[in-house]
């Protein structure tokens, strides 16, 4: 895909280099998850790549992202550090045009910061209480229910519940400037016992 194409589906008209940081705040990564001018001294093998996000343990992101030809062995280049890093997402930009891996299969966007750290076990998210007057910003209301196991509304507390919502949604109400609360398992069990018998 068109690197630039992709940066305006964003709502970033920037070109180059810092139309990437740009992006990577549109998807909700803070500048204390990404990492510039990441270098590697694995076991295995030494290497560089321009940013890694998400750094989870030593030599571990989520995701990481290289600019350079896009070409078959730049791919596979990306692929093999991907896998030494435990990345679950790799990206391949020469600024032009994009690739977006996960694994070695090509999606179609780059995840959002809550996708990838639930992707990646960093984000206990059980459910998210939404306040009714809040509740009226969310306009797709299909687009939460395929998105989640079970939409409850919690008369008592004045909230609507989303139960096991996506990383996608949290990231698309986030998009939408929706506040909202994230309850534990723990705090959506005792939510649950409320509406369903045990």
């Amino acid at each position: 895909m068109k690197f630039e194409e992709y940066a305006r589906s964003l709502g970033i008209y920037e070109v180059g280099k810092k139309a990437i940081l740009e992006m990577l705040e549109k998807l909700g990564y803070e500048r204390g998850e990404i990492f510039e001018d990441v270098e590697v001294d694995h076991p295995i093998a030494k290497f560089k790549f321009d940013y890694g996000l998400i750094r989870y343990g030593e030599n571990r992101y989520g995701m990481i992202i290289l600019i350079g030809e896009i070409c078959r062995e730049n791919e596979e280049r990306l692929i093999g550090m991907c896998k030494l890093v435990n990345a679950r997402y790799g990206v391949l930009t020469d600024l032009n045009d994009l690739i977006i891996l996960k694994g070695e299969r090509y999606v179609d966007e780059i995840p959002q910061r809550d996708s990838l750290k639930i992707e990646l076990g960093l984000m206990d998210v059980g459910s998210v209480a939404i306040g009714y007057d809040e509740f009226e910003k969310v306009d797709e209301i299909d687009f939460v229910v395929e998105n989640s196991e079970y939409v409850y509304s919690d008369m008592d507390r004045d909230e609507v519940i989303i139960i096991s919502p996506s990383g996608k949604l949290i990231g698309w109400l986030r998009g939408k400037g929706v506040s909202f609360r994230i309850l534990d398992r723990e705090q959506t069990a005792s939510v649950i016992s409320k509406f369903l018998p045990f």
